[in-house]
C-alpha cells in the first residue's frame, strides 16, 4: 500500500475556505498615505484648473485657466471609486479616518468660503452644505422660567381674611 492510499480526502471547512479565499473585492486601497497622494493629486488639479476657450465680446477667442471646484463626486472619480459609498466604507477604517475627514472638511471649507465671498450662488451653497454636510437650520430658544406651586402671598392672605 502507498501513502496516497492511506490518505483520505477531505472537504474544506467553510471558515478554512474564507481564510483561503476571502469574498468580496480586495480593498483598492491598502495604505492611507497612499489614498492621501491621489487626493493631493485631485485638489493640485482642482487648484491648477483647466484651459479653455471663450469668445471674448469682440470676437476673439482667448484662453483662460478655469479652476475647478472641489466636488466629493470628483474626488470620488480621481480615487477611481464607482460612487461615493466606496469612500464611506473607508472613513469607518481607523486607519483612513482621518486622511477621508480631512478631504471632507477641505471640500467643506471651499463651499463656505466661496459662499461667503459671494463666488457661489447662495442658495445652491445652502443646499449643498445641508444634504452634503450635515449643515442644518436650527434655532436654540432657552427659557428661563420660575414655576411656584401653591398662591401668591397676596391671594393667601385674602383667603385668610375670608375665611376668618
Amino acid at each position: 500500500m502507498t501513502d496516497i492510499d492511506n490518505k483520505t480526502e477531505t472537504t474544506p471547512t467553510k471558515a478554512e475556505e474564507t481564510e483561503k479565499h476571502p469574498v468580496g473585492r480586495p480593498p483598492f486601497y491598502t495604505d492611507p498615505a497612499v489614498m492621501q497622494i491621489k487626493m493631493d493629486e485631485y485638489f493640485k488639479h482642482c487648484d491648477t484648473g483647466e484651459e479653455q476657450e471663450v469668445i471674448a465680446k469682440n470676437g476673439t477667442v482667448v484662453k483662460i485657466t478655469k479652476k475647478i471646484p472641489y466636488t466629493v463626486p470628483g474626488l470620488v472619480y480621481h480615487l477611481g471609486f464607482g460612487d461615493s459609498s466606496a469612500l464611506d466604507e473607508y472613513k469607518v477604517k481607523p486607519s483612513f479616518n482621518g486622511t477621508i475627514t480631512r478631504a471632507w472638511k477641505r471640500i467643506e471649507r471651499q463651499r463656505n468660503e466661496k459662499a461667503l465671498t459671494g463666488e457661489q450662488e447662495p442658495r445652491f451653497a445652502q443646499f449643498d452644505l445641508k444634504n452634503n454636510f450635515g449643515w442644518k437650520d436650527q434655532q436654540n430658544v432657552q427659557v428661563d422660567a420660575e414655576i411656584k406651586h401653591g398662591v401668591s402671598d397676596d391671594l393667601q392672605a385674602l383667603i385668610e381674611d375670608i375665611v376668618a
